[in-house]
C-alpha cells in the first residue's frame, strides 16, 4: 500500500514538472532565447539592463528590433512618455582606485528631445551575465539605454535614435553615430570615431575619454582621472567644452577652425600649431584663433597638460611630451 502512494505521488510531481515546464517554453511575454524578431511601430525604444555582457548595437533596415542573445530574457512592454519624462536623472556613482581611493561622479540630469506622447513599444532585454547581445534596431528608433555593471558596449551606425550608456566598468566604443547621448562610464574608457555630436555629454571617473574625427556641437566631455583627447575636429556653434581633474586635455582642431580658450592649474600647456594661429600663453591660460577660428570651445585641466595642435596626432613626428597622448589616440 505505501510503495502504491509513493508511486502515485511520484508520478503527480512529474507531471507538474511537466506543466511548468511547458508554461515556461511557451510564455508569450518574455523568453530565455537565442534570436527574436519584435516588430515595433515609429519612435521604439530598446532598453538592455543587465549585469555584466558584450552588447552591440547596430542600426539597418526593416521595421523590427532583432536581437541575439543567448541567456538574456527579451520582454516586450508598452510605454507612454509623460512631459518630465525627457529629463533623465543620472545617480552618483563610485568606484575603488587601486590604491584605495574613491571616486565619485556625482549625480546630474540630461535633456533629451521629447517623445511624442502617445504609447511607444518598449523591448527589453534583462539578465545577469548574459555573455553576449547583438541587437539591430530599425530607423525610426527613438531611443537606446544601456545599463550595465561591468561590460562593453559597440554602437555602430546609430544615426537616429538617442543613445544614453551607463556601465559601472567597462568600455564605451561608438562609430558611425549621429544625434543625441548621454555616455558614462565609471571606470573605463570611451572613444567615439567618425560621429556627428549634435548634444552629447561624456563622462567618465577614471579612464579616457577620446574622439577621433568627429563634428562636433553641443558637447561637454569630463574626466576625474583621466585624458580627454579630441583629435581632428571640427565644430559647429554650440557649447564645446573638454575636462579633466588630473589627466591631460589634449585639442586637434580640423580645416573648419575654432576659437579656443584653456586653462590649467598645476599643468604645462604645449602647442603644435601652423604659423596663423598665433597662440598666447599666459600663467597657465591659453588662447588660440585656428585655421582662422569659428565657434568656441574650452579646454580646461586642473592638475593636468593641455594639448593644442592642428588636424590629427596620428603619424606626426612629435617630441616626448606628446607621446603618450598619440600612443592612445593610435589605440583606440
Amino acid at each position: 500500500m505505501a510503495l502504491r502512494r509513493r508511486r502515485r505521488y511520484t508520478h503527480s510531481v512529474l507531471i507538474r514538472l511537466a506543466l511548468v515546464l511547458v508554461a515556461v517554453l511557451t510564455a508569450p511575454a518574455a523568453a530565455w532565447a537565442a534570436q527574436v524578431d519584435a516588430p515595433v511601430g515609429p519612435q521604439a525604444i530598446v532598453v538592455v539592463d543587465v549585469h555584466q555582457a558584450n552588447v552591440v548595437v547596430r542600426e539597418g533596415p526593416g521595421t523590427a528590433v532583432r536581437i541575439v542573445a543567448t541567456g538574456a530574457r527579451v520582454e516586450r512592454r508598452t510605454y507612454t512618455p509623460t512631459a518630465g519624462d525627457r529629463r533623465v536623472h543620472v545617480l552618483p556613482v563610485s568606484v575603488q582606485t587601486r590604491d584605495g581611493a574613491r571616486i565619485t561622479l556625482s549625480g546630474e540630469s540630461f535633456t533629451m528631445a521629447p517623445l511624442r506622447a502617445a504609447p511607444h513599444d518598449d523591448i527589453r532585454v534583462v539578465g545577469g551575465d548574459v555573455g553576449s547581445v547583438a541587437i539591430q534596431v530599425p530607423q525610426r528608433t527613438a531611443l537606446v539605454l544601456v545599463k550595465m555593471e561591468r561590460g562593453r558596449l559597440r554602437v555602430e551606425g546609430l544615426r537616429h535614435a538617442t543613445l544614453l550608456a551607463k556601465i559601472r566598468r567597462g568600455v564605451i566604443a561608438v562609430t558611425d553615430f549621429a544625434g543625441a547621448g548621454y555616455l558614462q562610464v565609471a571606470q573605463g574608457v570611451i572613444g567615439i570615431d567618425g560621429s556627428m555630436l549634435r548634444h552629447v555629454r561624456l563622462r567618465t571617473g577614471i579612464g579616457a575619454i577620446v574622439l577621433r574625427d568627429c563634428t562636433i556641437a553641443q558637447t561637454q566631455a569630463t574626466s576625474i582621472r583621466g585624458d580627454v583627447i579630441v583629435d581632428d575636429a571640427a565644430f559647429l556653434p554650440g557649447m564645446a567644452r573638454f575636462d579633466s581633474r588630473s589627466g591631460a586635455v589634449a585639442l586637434g582642431v580640423g580645416e573648419s577652425g575654432a576659437q579656443v580658450s584653456g586653462s590649467t592649474a598645476a599643468g604645462r600647456i604645449f602647442t603644435l600649431l601652423d604659423g596663423r594661429s598665433h597662440p598666447q600663453i599666459d600663467r597657465g591660460v591659453v588662447s588660440a584663433t585656428v585655421h582662422g577660428g569659428g565657434p568656441a570651445v574650452t579646454l580646461r585641466s586642473e592638475r593636468g597638460n593641455l594639448f593644442l595642435y592642428d588636424g590629427s596626432l596620428l603619424h606626426r613626428a612629435t617630441t616626448p611630451p606628446w607621446a603618450r597622448i598619440e600612443a592612445l589616440l593610435e589605440r583606440l
